[in-house]
């Protein structure tokens, strides 16, 4: 019965996959009607080295996340370096942060086959996993000194960057908050957990080798701009895997039949709908006219949320509202507050943005409804914007 249910999900979910990937289309066919040169956006911000590298990078950890599945066994050696912690959903909880903590684009591609193949192996509740995957991947946009919107919020602005990540504290604590609510929740569903494996210490270092050169790979492009360091680490990542887990032929057939390319059309029309709502002037006239007719907080929160909602990129919204507000604000009493609002809400709208590849990677290789994780992701991040702009509203 548990098998049966599972491939109804499953056809359930590749259908829903489907409607979301008309409906890209249809927003991408709106979006480009919109700007007035669609071609030059495509050429200078669509097929860019960066779009290409992403799709390497999502290409390769599919491929590698799929070959785990078919293999097995193998969340012992993953985990392995947390093996201190009592239960294996701590180990989820500290991987989804350590890596997702990362300065590095593509965090929540890579960090997801290794927290799903801990909770199959272990037999956790697959949604709360992945809350928790999703969840402590994007806490850094709130805390992270390494995170590249609040740098540029902050450096922006003036501010000094610990102040104003004292008035985002609120939202950050109902982020872990939720975070343990359903870390604690992965066992509800299947209470029996399997005893894990005694793993020793070159096994688990042959396997974690290929993911951690993948991450210094990542790192050197995201803080050095290496060229083709992400394209160049994923193959690194690849063939390293494969030398690792030594796939039988049959094995590697099965791999690729299990793999969900549309899954790569779908990170393709993002990429392609967030080139086209950076750059409508709509939304750039939009904010700024507002921001400069009335600074007054709940307009900079809708202002904020709208366009993180619309352009799908934390970084992108700050670099096009807060340096409209920096001179409406420059001096202000009030431009902590005011910025911690306004950074909190475009945060609320770009986890939940369409435009956003993050969410619907999660549900895609979870296997969930985007629909259902998607509301419950804008629920949580609401709440933790909600929560920053009552305390910012408060201090005054």
């Amino acid at each position: 019965m548990d098998e049966t249910n599972a491939v109804i999900r499953q056809a359930v979910a590749r259908r829903l996959n489907l409607l979301f990937n008309v409906g890209l289309i249809v927003l991408v066919a709106m979006a480009a009607r919109a700007t007035t040169d669609p071609l030059m956006i495509l050429r200078e911000k669509f097929f860019v080295r960066g779009n290409f590298e992403l799709l390497v990078l999502f290409a390769g950890v599919l491929l590698i996340g799929s070959l785990y599945r078919q293999m097995g066994a193998l969340a012992d050696h993953l985990v392995y370096w947390t093996r201190f912690l009592k239960h294996p959903r701590s180990s989820i909880v500290a991987t989804a942060l350590v890596l997702g903590a990362m300065p590095v684009k593509g965090r929540t591609i890579m960090v997801s086959p290794v927290v799903a193949e801990v909770a199959k192996q272990h037999r956790l509740a697959v949604f709360p996993t992945a809350m928790v995957n999703h969840l402590a991947t994007h806490t850094s946009y709130l805390i992270s000194p390494l995170s590249a919107s609040l740098l540029l919020a902050t450096s922006t602005l003036g501010l000094d960057f610990f102040k104003f990540v004292g008035y985002l504290l609120p939202g950050t604590l109902v982020l872990v908050a939720v975070v343990v609510y359903y870390a604690w929740r992965v066992n509800v569903a299947k209470p029996t957990e399997a005893r894990r494996r005694d793993i020793g210490f070159l096994p688990a270092a042959l396997l974690s080798a290929p993911l951690v050169i993948l991450i210094v790979a990542l790192a050197l492009a995201e803080l050095n701009h290496l060229p083709y360091a992400v394209a160049g680490g994923t193959v690194l990542f690849v063939a390293l895997s494969f030398l690792a887990l030594q796939p039988k032929r049959g094995q590697v057939v099965n791999t690729v039949r299990a793999m969900d390319i549309s899954l790569l059309l779908t990170l393709a029309l993002i990429l392609l709908l967030s080139s086209f709502t950076g750059s409508l002037p709509a939304i750039k006239t939009f904010a700024s006219a507002a921001v400069a007719s009335n600074f007054t907080l709940p307009v900079l929160v809708i202002v904020g949320y709208l366009t993180g909602l619309i352009i799908g990129s934390s970084t992108t919204m700050v670099a096009a509202v807060f340096p409209v507000m920096a001179p409406l604000l420059a001096g202000s009493e009030h431009i902590y507050p005011l910025a911690a609002a306004t950074y909190a809400a475009q945060y609320a709208g770009y986890i939940a943005s369409p435009s956003h590849p993050c969410c619907h990677y999660v549900a895609a290789y979870f296997r969930k409804p985007y629909l259902q994780l998607w509301v419950r992701i804008s629920g949580v991040a609401i709440a933790a914007a909600a929560a920053v702009i009552v305390v910012a509203w408060w201090r005054g």
